[in-house]
């Protein structure tokens, strides 16, 4: 497993380990290689992919995914975790976040 971080004055972007010869995870792993990435390499990935580059991202705001007490009970969840961390992440696997919601 391995933490990223980009520039001294920048938080760890993440753990990449398990993605370690994904597609171009390369850029995940040296920062001078993604301060280097153009939004060329951003449509080469998205090609390699066979993405759409005519796709659009679609947002629901008003839309409910978890009722009331669903939210409130991850919204505790992550109150208790956040603990004023700077770059905070609370992983959850289906189980859990089961038992939660």
């Amino acid at each position: 497993t391995m933490i990223v971080t980009l520039e001294s004055n920048l938080k760890s972007i993440g753990t990449f380990g398990t993605h370690t010869n994904s597609l171009r995870s390369e850029l995940l792993h040296d920062p001078s290689l993604l301060s280097a990435a153009t939004s060329l390499d951003a449509q080469g990935i998205a090609r390699m992919l066979g993405s759409d580059p005519r796709a659009s991202f679609v947002s629901a705001p008003t839309s409910r995914v978890l009722g009331a007490d669903a939210c409130a009970m991850l919204c505790s969840m992550v109150d208790a975790s956040y603990g004023g961390k700077a770059d905070f992440k609370l992983s959850l696997n289906v189980d859990e976040l089961v038992s939660i919601v």
